[in-house]
């Protein structure tokens, strides 16, 4: 098996494995795993291990999937806690895409936000949609950013 934790047929061709998704909530969580997982994205890919686990102590809520004993899925949220929540990181192993498991996680992530004021993202215009089926509206307000110092090199 991969480590991965995705099988390839004679064809190499991916398969999902057997589809025992399980999703826990804010349960201990190997910062190694999610590593893994983000360097599936081309946005969060080059995080490390020491930023991760200070990500995920500092999170107000996660929440992941796994299969087999695999992460293929992980979403969490910044903020107080009472007014503003922001949700970051809502990511899906590609060989899981389109089968729910990202919607999933949104709506464990959005129930442990539920005492939150106001919850907030961040998306490109495409994933719009995925988010307006959680409730989310489009605001005519700018997004600005400002890089840290060992980013802005």
């Amino acid at each position: 098996m991969a480590r991965s934790g995705i099988r390839s047929d004679a064809t190499g061709e991916n398969r999902r494995m057997s589809q025992h998704i399980e999703y826990r909530a804010h349960a201990p969580l190997n910062p190694e795993d999610v590593c893994a997982l983000l360097r599936h994205t081309d946005w969060a890919g080059g995080r490390d291990l020491a930023g991760v686990t200070t990500m995920l102590r500092g999170s107000v809520g996660y929440v992941y999937a796994r299969n087999d004993g695999v992460l293929i899925g992980f979403a969490r949220a910044f903020g107080d806690g009472v007014y503003r929540a922001v949700i970051e990181d809502v990511v899906v192993h590609p060989d899981y895409r389109g089968a729910g498991v990202g919607h999933k996680l949104v709506t464990l992530l959005l129930q442990q936000l539920e005492a939150v004021e106001e919850t907030i993202l961040f998306c490109v215009p495409e994933r719009e949609g995925f988010y307006r089926a959680h409730g989310f509206e489009r605001h005519g307000v700018s997004a600005m950013s400002r890089r840290g110092r060992e980013q802005a090199r």
